[in-house]
């Protein structure tokens, strides 16, 4: 709550700042004190540029009353034990302690003792704040600007931190000794934001009055209080253009609008984001996605085209599908004979994200091997890693994933069909398009299957890795049998993360779940960090000094059936 009074000789009055206690910890009172002194700072635009414009002769830039210097004064009581804690709040909300004055010392009778320090801050406006026109004038003073608290936040929920600059004074206080060192300064991991419409755009300050800013660099950083053409961003529907079905992912219903796909554009035409590495605002020449929903703006690897994927695989596939898929697929005769090697190599032109640029798929895979090797983790385990995207091979067969337009082969998130879907599945604001919502036989916990029947009877969606799984055994492998249940389970994420599907799960999965949770949780970090291509020198030399040796004791190295 705020309480202030302004005379018509523009001296003002804070009688009180006050946030209820459901609004504390964000810090809102340093949002209420900046807005305070923005409508002190605008009283003083009114008043003097008024006086200005109604003299012809009276060039503003030249006018000696604009520069004459105004100061807010207040004095900051704070408990002695707390010793200028309160001093630097006020301090990066841009107020400096008066220079030779004296800090008086109270007793409340609280049995507490507090120092009263005088403190001001200038609120005369500088010259390129100046509007050119009293209807610039009485269009800053009479429209109301709509801004709304929001916390900015990675897609795992962490608060992303923004770079203050390179020795820039983050506040525009005063350098004395009670500034943060500047390597504290340079980065703050706890911000809160208010977004800000203006008519050039969409504004992200703080609530100590810095606006974040896109340089033409690509930096981000949050180090000026007046929001220019660098600090406005453009809000745009995440739809890609070549998207033919993408109207279909943006549905009015209220499940799906709220998971609606954004981009914020800046006005060098990069997209802002946040990086999944170091939980830093950055910038990106490809678009890059959030999703706002309770308050918060929050940044996503998903995109459109990952949202149709799934949104087809709702629509597709159902238990008779899945049925249909393993009739065509489980007798092997679909592709020619070859060897793991050789079909690394055919994925050398195939992405490792399938819904956006990045290395090739070959890549991925070694690197997520030597993740697991370097980690310690045993042979059968960096197999598994190299493995277990192979399944894309199918992909390469354009002609039939067109006839299909839908990618099976692609690894994203399985369920179990033939029962109830979890509430959290992925992407459940599809699920009422699934055939099996008809079958009252599949819409239970249980469904077709037993209670505890064990996750190895049950049937997944039919997708790369369910097929690699279902290959291996066929070739005789002599994989350890954690390794193969690894392979097939790992992209099951409601169960062995979200504890799904425990009615269906035998005493043996209850006890894999753990170590197949944490294979899915490296191997995502490992897609994460995969951000260059292994050349094909590089490639041969890990396999024949390290993994042919891994595949040929456990019976891989020979032709197989695909």
């Amino acid at each position: 709550m705020m309480i202030a009074s302004a005379a018509k000789s523009v001296e003002g009055r804070i009688h009180v700042l006050d946030v209820k206690e459901p609004y504390r910890g964000r810090d809102l009172g340093g949002l209420l004190f900046s807005e305070a002194i923005q409508a002190m700072r605008i009283k003083r635009l009114q008043q003097v540029l008024t006086k200005s414009c109604c003299d012809e002769n009276n060039d503003k830039t030249n006018n000696s009353s604009l520069r004459t210097q105004v100061r807010c004064h207040l004095d900051a009581e704070e408990d002695v034990r707390r010793h200028n804690k309160l001093i630097n709040f006020y301090e990066r909300l841009g107020c400096h302690v008066k220079p030779n004055v004296k800090i008086r010392y109270l007793n409340n009778n609280d049995g507490e003792t507090y120092r009263r320090i005088p403190m001001e801050c200038d609120i005369a406006p500088q010259n390129d704040d100046l509007p050119d026109s009293s209807d610039e004038i009485d269009s800053l003073c009479n429209d109301s600007i709509s801004f709304l608290p929001v916390q900015l936040r990675t897609v795992t929920g962490e608060r992303i931190s923004v770079q203050y600059g390179s020795g820039n004074s983050v506040t525009g206080a005063r350098n004395n000794n009670n500034t943060e060192n500047s390597d504290e300064a340079q980065l703050l991991r706890r911000v809160e934001w208010v977004a800000v419409q203006t008519p050039r755009g969409l504004t992200f300050r703080t609530t100590l009055g810095m606006h974040l800013c896109a340089e033409p660099s690509g930096k981000v950083v949050a180090d000026r209080r007046k929001a220019d053409a660098w600090e406005c961003f453009s809000i745009e529907p995440g739809l890609d253009s070549d998207d033919s079905d993408a109207d279909a992912i943006l549905e009015e219903e209220d499940d799906i609008r709220r998971k609606k796909l954004w981009k914020l554009k800046s006005h060098h035409g990069t997209y802002l984001y946040a990086d999944p590495v170091s939980s830093m605002f950055a910038l990106s020449k490809e678009p890059k996605f959030w999703q706002a929903n309770d308050g918060n703006l929050t940044a996503t690897p998903d995109t459109p085209l990952r949202r149709l994927h799934y949104r087809k695989a709702w629509i597709l596939q159902s238990y008779s599908y899945v049925q249909a898929m393993r009739d065509k697929f489980l007798g092997f005769e679909n592709l020619p004979n070859m060897n793991i090697r050789e079909a690394l190599d055919l994925l050398q032109s195939v992405p490792c994200h399938p819904f956006r640029k990045g290395p090739s798929l070959r890549s991925f895979l070694f690197h997520t091997a030597e993740v697991f090797r370097k980690m310690g983790y045993p042979d059968w385990v960096q197999l598994i890693a190299l493995v277990h995207e192979l399944g894309r091979v199918f992909s390469l067969d354009k002609e039939k994933m067109m006839e299909m337009r839908y990618d099976w082969t692609i690894s994203s998130r399985t369920r179990i069909v033939g029962c109830l879907p979890p509430e959290r599945c992925i992407f459940s604001e599809f699920r009422r398009l699934s055939p099996d919502t008809k079958n009252d036989q599949y819409n239970s916990l249980l469904g077709i299957y037993r209670r505890h029947c064990g996750l190895e009877n049950v049937f997944l969606l039919w997708t790369g890795p369910e097929y690699m799984y279902h290959m291996l055994k066929a070739n005789d492998v002599t994989i350890p049998s954690d390794g193969l249940l690894l392979l097939r389970f790992f992209s099951l994420y409601d169960w062995h993360t979200n504890n799904a599907y425990q009615e269906l799960e035998s005493e043996n999965d209850s006890d894999i779940k753990f170590f197949i949770a944490e294979f899915d949780e490296i191997r995502r970090r490992a897609r994460r960090t995969c951000v260059s291509d292994f050349s094909g020198d590089e490639c041969e030399g890990l396999w024949d000094t390290h993994y042919s040796h891994i595949f040929q004791k456990y019976g891989l190295v020979d032709q197989l059936k695909w």
